[in-house]
């Protein structure tokens, strides 16, 4: 997937920074100070996909850091492969005089009272 590309990442980052610091300048062209600009949804949201998309970054990294630990740590030598000299046993079948487990005749139950 392409979203999961660093690149990728790395640009829908700048783009949300962009329009935040857009909306930002935008509200103190305006006038409102900063205490204003802190209550207006559209800022919040803004910086809402920013730490979103930071987040996404820093979990990219840690996914591609465990990856590289978890290849260091498999250092296991290959066992060579034995031929099969026995194949595995097959279940037997069970024996001719009992009927196997919840597979009597019909109406061999015995009624109770």
């Amino acid at each position: 997937m392409a979203s999961e590309d660093r690149k990728v990442r790395e640009k829908q980052l700048e783009k949300v920074v962009a329009q935040f610091e857009a909306r930002k300048s935008e509200l103190s062209q305006r006038g409102l100070d900063e205490k204003a600009a802190k209550k207006d949804t559209v800022l919040k949201n803004l910086g809402a996909q920013v730490k979103k998309a930071r987040k996404r970054i820093v979990a990219m990294d840690a996914a591609a850091a465990h990856v590289a630990e978890m290849a260091a740590k498999d250092t296991k030598v290959p066992r060579e492969t034995k031929a099969k000299s026995k194949p595995k046993a097959k279940a037997q079948a069970p024996a001719a005089g009992k009927p196997a487990k919840g597979g009597g005749a019909k109406g061999s139950k015995k009624k109770g009272k």
